[in-house]
């Protein structure tokens, strides 16, 4: 049994084209979207902003964004790091990823993977969509 009563939970996951911080602290998320909308593919997306919320985190703890194919779990792009060093469990985490260039080799489902300390914590989908070729 954990020590730590308290386990990470998500309170949202979002894609969009940019993330914002003004000078007061407040986040403003820019071009929200659940599909990619390309001629062909394989295709590069110049940039995909990810905005990641969280409560229940523990100094020490490292965590994990990964972009992966549906179909084969195949990782297409990841990041990690660690947690804030002084955080309470009670405590809300916003957290900012950006990926420049991701190239998607094919239109299919794809998931934004968040998790901590090797725990899965919460996943997204989104599609990569192209129109058939003739």
């Amino acid at each position: 049994m954990s020590d730590h009563p308290v386990k990470p939970s998500g309170i949202a996951l979002v894609l969009c084209d940019n993330i914002y911080q003004d000078p007061g602290g407040k986040t403003a998320l820019v071009g929200l979207f659940n599909a990619i909308l390309t001629p062909k593919v394989p295709v590069t997306h110049p940039r995909l902003a990810v905005f990641v919320s969280l409560t229940g985190l523990r100094s020490g703890g490292t965590g994990r964004l990964e972009i992966i194919h549906g179909e084969t779990d195949d990782v297409i792009d990841g990041m990690e790091g660690p947690f804030p060093k002084e955080v309470a469990a009670t405590d809300v985490i916003d957290m900012s990823f950006f990926f420049q260039n991701l190239v998607f080799p094919e239109a299919a489902t794809y998931f934004v993977r968040f998790s901590g300390n090797g725990h899965p914590i919460m996943e997204r989908r989104f599609e990569i969509l192209s129109p058939p070729s003739e």
